[in-house]
Formats: structure tokens, C-alpha cells, sequence
């Protein structure tokens, strides 16, 4: 951000607004999005993997209850992103961007409601 200032150019508004997250809601959202790749797709988008899940939980070292709760959340916001993608693929009002504080918000109460 210095380096910008210094060089006269401006901060792009984005990174001035980007939405803030509890840092274990952060983990979450970045190992979701890490592991969203890893899906099959065929006829349709299908679930996140236990292969997948299992290997990232191993790399960070996450074991017993702990492994529970983290399959626990990534299988809610997994479910939660299936359902708004089954429910009109192309409609922007099923997608919630990185951007967008108060969505990312909601989906993470919406995700907790469920018994995340």
C-alpha cells in the first residue's frame, strides 16, 4: 500500500473495502476455496471430496475432534455452495463474491444456523 502511495497511484478501492472475517472464519473461507478444485465434475458439480478434506487436514496438522469440526464446516459451505449453484447456475443473486462483506457474513451465520 506505501509502495502505491509513494508512486502517486491510488489504492484500488477493493483492498480499502475488503471484507473483514474472524480469523478462524478466514481459515475456512481459504481452505474451502483451496479445496473447491478438487470437486468431480460431471453432470453436474458434486461435492468436495473426504480424500481431499482428509489430505488438507493432514498437511495443517489437524486431527481428532478438531478434524470433526473442520469437515464439519467445509461440508456446510460446501452444501450451502451446491444448493445456490443447483438453484440457477447463472444467476448472480447465488453467488456470493470474496467482496462482498455482508454476504460472506450471512453465509457464515446461514452455515452456523445448520449446526456448522
Amino acid at each position: 500500500m506505501e509502495r502505491l502511495e509513494k508512486k502517486g497511484r491510488e489504492v484500488p478501492a477493493d483492498y480499502l473495502n475488503r471484507p473483514e472475517l474472524e480469523p478462524e472464519g478466514a481459515f475456512y473461507f481459504d481452505a474451502f476455496f483451496r479445496l473447491s478444485p478438487s470437486r468431480r465434475v460431471g453432470f453436474s458439480e458434486g461435492p468436495i471430496p473426504f480424500e481431499a478434506i482428509d489430505a488438507f487436514a493432514r498437511r495443517w496438522r489437524i486431527w481428532g475432534s478438531e478434524f470433526d469440526r473442520f469437515e464439519r464446516m467445509i461440508r456446510a459451505l460446501d452444501s450451502e455452495h451446491l444448493t445456490k449453484r443447483s438453484a440457477g447456475k447463472d444467476d448472480p443473486q447465488n453467488l456470493t463474491s470474496m467482496k462482498d462483506a455482508a454476504g460472506l457474513r450471512a453465509l457464515l451465520q446461514s452455515v452456523g444456523s445448520k449446526g456448522g
